[in-house]
C-alpha cells in the first residue's frame, strides 16, 4: 500500500466481509513498513476484503477505505497420451509425446503421471515437460544406471518418495525443476513430454503418460452491464430498477448473481423489500429485477450521493469494487423506468462472422443494441435492422469467446450470451 507520510504505524485487516468485525481471518497490528506476507491459508475460491489502518500519536482515522480481492476456485482434470515412439538403440534420441488440451483458463497445478514403457538402460534417459508457450521445465535425470526393465513413475512438485529403481510402480517422484513455474501461463496448447536417451547402445519405447492440471475455473465472470445514475427529487424514495443497474453473466442466471455492499450511502439509505442494507449486506440481481431494491433519501438539498458494491457469482466469477452514482434534483419529473425483462433469441449461437437477435414484442427501430465482453467494456458490432423485430449483427473484426448483448427499450431491458467461435 501507499506509505502515509504522517503515519507511524499501520494495522493491516482482512475479512471475508468488508463490515470486517467477526469476519476477520487476519488482523496484523503495529506494522512500520508499508507491505506485508501473510503467513495464513486463505479459502479457495472466496471473496476478501482488506484495509489499513495508519496510526500515530494523534490517533487514527475513523473510516479508510476498502479493498477486495478473491482467490482462484481450481477446477481440476486429466488428460493421457497412449501413442507409442520407440526409442532405438543406434545414437543419441529425443522422444516428443504431446498432450493438446483445449481447456480455457490458466495454470493452477501440474502433475506428470504413469510415464510408461520400457528400456534397456533406464540411467539413459533424462525427461522434461515443454509448455505451449515454449518454456520448459527438466522433471527428471538420468537414474538407476545399467538397470534395464519396465518404467511406471510420475512426478510433480510435492512428492517426498525417493526414486527407487527400476521406477516401474506407479509412483510420483519430486521433480527435478518445479513445475509450479508453469503457474499464471494459459492452460490451452500442446504439452510436450521430452524424452532424451543421452547414451547410444540401449533402447526402448515410451508408451504413454498423463497430464493432470488444474485451472482457474472462473472462466466468464460477470460484467456490469448497466450503471446509470438514479435521478430523483429530494427526501423521497425511489427504486434502483434493472434499467439503471445490471450485471450479467454468460454462465449464470440472475438469482446466482450476488451484490456485496462495501460502503452504504452518506446521505440516505439503500434498502431491500424495505429494510436497510447495512455495510456488508447482500442482494442479487434478481432482487433488482422484482423491484426489491431501492434508496431512500434522507434530506430537502439537491446533492450527490453513492454505494460502493461488488459482484461475484457461484463459479468464483466476481466484479472488482464498483460506485453506483446517485444525484437528487428538485426539478426533475419522474418516468416510469423499463420494468419489463422482454425475451430474447439470438441465432446461430455460436457464430462466426454474424448472428440475428429476435425482439419478441419488441420494436427494433425503438430498441438499442450494445455488446460487451468479458472485461466488461462495450465492443464495436454492425448493428443493421433487418425487420420490425429483427436485428442483424456484423461480427468479423472480433475474436472468438463469450459476449453479453444488452438490449434496451424504451418499456423494457434484456441480455443474452452470444459465444463467438470461428
Amino acid at each position: 500500500w501507499v506509505d502515509q507520510e504522517d503515519a507511524e504505524r499501520y494495522t493491516l485487516e482482512i475479512a471475508t466481509s468488508p463490515a470486517f468485525g467477526s469476519s476477520m481471518v487476519l488482523s496484523q497490528q503495529n506494522l512500520t513498513a508499508n507491505q506485508y506476507q501473510a503467513q495464513i491459508a486463505l479459502n479457495e475460491g472466496t471473496l476478501y476484503f482488506w484495509r489499513v489502518i495508519p496510526e500515530n500519536s494523534c490517533g487514527k482515522p475513523e473510516a479508510v477505505p476498502v479493498y477486495a480481492f478473491h482467490t482462484f476456485k481450481l477446477s481440476c482434470d486429466e488428460a493421457v497420451s497412449a501413442k507409442e515412439f520407440n526409442i532405438p538403440a543406434q545414437g543419441v534420441q529425443t522422444i516428443q509425446s504431446e498432450i493438446d488440451l483445449s481447456a480455457p483458463g490458466t495454470v493452477g497445478t501440474l502433475r506428470v503421471k504413469n510415464i510408461t514403457g520400457n528400456h534397456s538402460n533406464i540411467g539413459n534417459l533424462r525427461g522434461s515437460l515443454k509448455g505451449p508457450g515454449g518454456k520448459t521445465v527438466r522433471l527428471f535425470n538420468p537414474q538407476c544406471f545399467t538397470i534395464g526393465g519396465n518404467i511406471n513413475f510420475g512426478v510433480n512438485d510435492d512428492s517426498q518418495v525417493p526414486v527407487s529403481c527400476p521406477p516401474d510402480k506407479g509412483e510420483n517422484y519430486k521433480s527435478v525443476e518445479k513445475l509450479s513455474s508453469f503457474s499464471g501461463d494459459a492452460l490451452p496448447g500442446k504439452w510436450t513430454l521430452v524424452i532424451e536417451d543421452v547414451v547410444t547402445g540401449a533402447g526402448g519405447k515410451l508408451t504413454g503418460w498423463k497430464l493432470e492440471y488444474c485451472s482457474n475455473a472462473a472462466l466468464n465472470p460477470p460484467v456490469v452491464a448497466v450503471k446509470d445514475t438514479l435521478i430523483m427529487k429530494p427526501g423521497t424514495q425511489q427504486p434502483i430498477t434493472g434499467s439503471l443497474l445490471l450485471t450479467t453473466d454468460p454462465d449464470n442466471g440472475p438469482s446466482e448473481l450476488t451484490y456485496t455492499v462495501v460502503e452504504t450511502p452518506g446521505r440516505g439509505e439503500l434498502r431491500i423489500s424495505g429494510s436497510t442494507i447495512p455495510v456488508g449486506g447482500q442482494f442479487t440481481q434478481q432482487d433488482i429485477l422484482d423491484g426489491k431494491l431501492s434508496y431512500l433519501h434522507g434530506s430537502s438539498a439537491e446533492e450527490t450521493d453513492r454505494f460502493l458494491f461488488t459482484v461475484q457469482d457461484p463459479d468464483a466469477g466476481w466484479v472488482g469494487i464498483e460506485s453506483y452514482p446517485i444525484r437528487t434534483d428538485a426539478t426533475v419529473s419522474r418516468t416510469d423506468d423499463p420494468q419489463t425483462v422482454a425475451p430474447l433469441q439470438i441465432w446461430p449461437n455460436p457464430a462466426q462472422s454474424e448472428a440475428r437477435i429476435l425482439l419478441e414484442g419488441l420494436n427494433a427501430s425503438e430498441s438499442s443494441v450494445t455488446l460487451f465482453n468479458v472485461l466488461g467494456e462495450a465492443v464495436p458490432a454492425s448493428i443493421i435492422q433487418e425487420g420490425p423485430d429483427i436485428i442483424r449483427l456484423g461480427l468479423p473484426w472480433l475474436p472468438n469467446g463469450v459476449y453479453t448483448v444488452h438490449v434496451r427499450s424504451k418499456n423494457s431491458i434484456s441480455a443474452a450470451k452470444l459465444t463467438i467461435s470461428r
